[in-house]
């Protein structure tokens, strides 16, 4: 994404001042994620909102727009790695705080009450190799808010 010309925002932090927990929001350039497989020797391609499922409601995910926050970097071993690699917060649902993308939530794994899981009916059978594609887009692209 860097090498597309976006400039990474940050995750959402948090951190307490005296006695008051505080955070920021997620920011960063919009960036649309679509997944590619093949299947019957025809490329389908989707959205990745639509693999996800709210499992309360038993709607998929709203928006297909996620913030490149650009994760958090650490020294490990003497060299500068980011934490999405270690944790596996690549593409995220929820705020870990390290998500390389995440969505415009205020959800956090400690509040989600694991309200997403995985569309079945629209996944491909294990094994199938699928491509990640990523595209920025511009402002006109938003995204209400997933809040459960």
């Amino acid at each position: 994404l860097v090498m597309l010309g976006l400039d990474a925002g940050a995750p959402r932090r948090w951190w307490v001042e005296g006695d008051t927990p505080r955070s920021s929001e997620a920011r960063g350039p919009r960036v649309a994620v679509t997944l590619l497989y093949e299947a019957e020797g025809k490329t389908i391609e989707v959205p990745a909102n639509d693999w996800v499922l709210n499992k309360k409601t038993g709607e998929t995910l709203r928006g297909n727009v996620w913030i490149f926050t650009g994760s958090t970097t650490m020294e490990v071993e003497g060299k500068t790695v980011y934490l999405a690699d270690l944790n596996g917060t690549v593409l995220s649902l929820v705020n870990f705080g390290d998500d390389l993308l995440s969505r415009e939530t205020a959800l956090t794994n400690e509040n989600d009450e694991e309200t997403w899981g995985v569309n079945t009916k629209a996944v491909p059978p294990v094994g199938t190799k699928v491509t990640v594609r990523l595209t920025p887009v511009g402002d006109a692209a938003t995204t209400k808010p997933d809040e459960p």
